[in-house]
């Protein structure tokens, strides 16, 4: 995360229109949200462990590889409108 906070740095110091800025930020803050989230949630995860809770266990380990998920996908997304961005 701290890798893509970075990386955003970088591309909002080339970005000169502000529509292209949001373009850049929404994204990146929907993904922050979600990192946040997951983070609370393995906290979560990791108190209901302690109180013996397999079953919660499963369930918050298949949000956690869902909330992986959509930032390998958030990721890409950057990825993908910072190559844009570099190209044009």
């Amino acid at each position: 995360m701290e890798r893509l906070n970075h990386q955003a740095e970088l591309l909002l110091k080339k970005v000169t229109a502000e529509s292209d800025k949001h373009t850049v930020q929404d994204p990146l803050s929907e993904l922050k949200l979600m990192w946040d989230s997951l983070e609370e949630k393995i906290v979560n995860r990791q108190v209901n462990e302690l109180e013996g809770g397999g079953f919660i266990h499963d369930i918050f380990l298949r949000e956690a590889f869902y909330y992986v998920w959509c930032l390998c996908q958030f990721t890409h997304l950057f990825l993908l409108v910072w190559k844009l961005q570099n190209y044009t």
